[in-house]
């Protein structure tokens, strides 16, 4: 048994504004998280300084970022 559903053009549109608004909101309310933290004494100092393992001193950059979380776990 299969059904047809007729779908009205306006609803498809004002669903689709719907979730283009939440998403825009969900970035939105990103952005301003990320500002907030920015604003910070750690997120100032982030940006001044580099990223620096507390055990061995070795420095990190983005590219090798990765390895700095793993030697935290250890």
């Amino acid at each position: 048994m299969s059904f047809l559903y007729l779908i009205d053009e306006s609803d498809m549109a004002s669903n689709n504004q719907q979730n283009i608004s939440a998403s825009e909101r969900l970035v939105a309310e990103a952005r301003k998280h990320q500002t907030d933290r920015e604003k910070t004494y750690r997120g100032q100092a982030l940006k001044m300084y580099p990223w620096v393992c507390g055990r061995c001193s070795r420095e990190f950059a983005n590219a090798n970022l990765s390895e700095l979380y793993r030697a935290r776990g250890r």
